[in-house]
């Protein structure tokens, strides 16, 4: 009857979200580094996600390269087992972009400090919308990074979307709060009705 249809609904929240296997990613790295170098208009879609075999050279080239393209939109590198030492350049890729709205490093190395970086450099172009960073290998931020995450969000006009796991209720219900607002802001506009104009 219907209870087991209740009880499944429960049990239904603690099953592990099953990613489905993407398709091997046959992305190629040099042609992705050159078209980024030469600013190539097309490539708007860079994603290295699952590719633990490309060295950590070539990722800091990608990255590099990155940073001259003025078209690129969304840029993916989960589970690449990347740490902050490669990561790092993506500093000056957020801060520098034009064009970038989508940024993916889930399942990597990266530290909790510089998850905070990255999420604070958001703050110099807004112009990221999605900011995907979830199940690093130190999974526990800490409650001073969480508040500094928090209050890079807060300060952030165009982010919709962060995947971070807060362990903190405060910065949870803040985070999605500060979400929510420019989701509404973004709705306004839509409408025609920015206050900001």
């Amino acid at each position: 009857g219907s209870h087991g249809t209740t009880f499944n609904g429960i049990m239904q929240s603690y099953v592990p979200r099953i990613v489905p296997d993407e398709p091997d990613n046959d992305t190629d790295v040099e042609s992705c580094i050159n078209r980024l170098r030469e600013d190539d208009t097309d490539l708007k879609e860079v994603n290295i996600n699952n590719m633990k075999r490309v060295s950590k050279e070539r990722i800091r080239s990608l990255i590099e390269a990155a940073c001259n393209s003025k078209h690129i939109e969304k840029f993916s590198l989960a589970n690449t087992a990347i740490s902050d030492s490669e990561a790092r350049g993506l500093i000056e890729l957020i801060e520098t972009s034009p064009s970038l709205r989508v940024l993916n490093v889930e399942s990597n190395f990266l530290t909790p400090e510089l998850l905070a970086r990255l999420l604070r450099s958001t703050l110099v172009t807004q112009s990221i919308v999605e900011f995907k960073a979830d199940n690093q290998r130190q999974s526990v931020l800490g409650n001073q990074v969480e508040m500094d995450m928090m209050m890079a969000i807060e300060e952030n006009e165009s982010l919709l979307r962060v995947g971070i796991s807060f362990a903190s209720m405060e910065a949870r219900h803040r985070v999605s709060e500060a979400l929510e607002r420019n989701y509404e802001r973004v709705r306004l506009r839509r409408l025609g009705k920015d206050p900001n104009v």
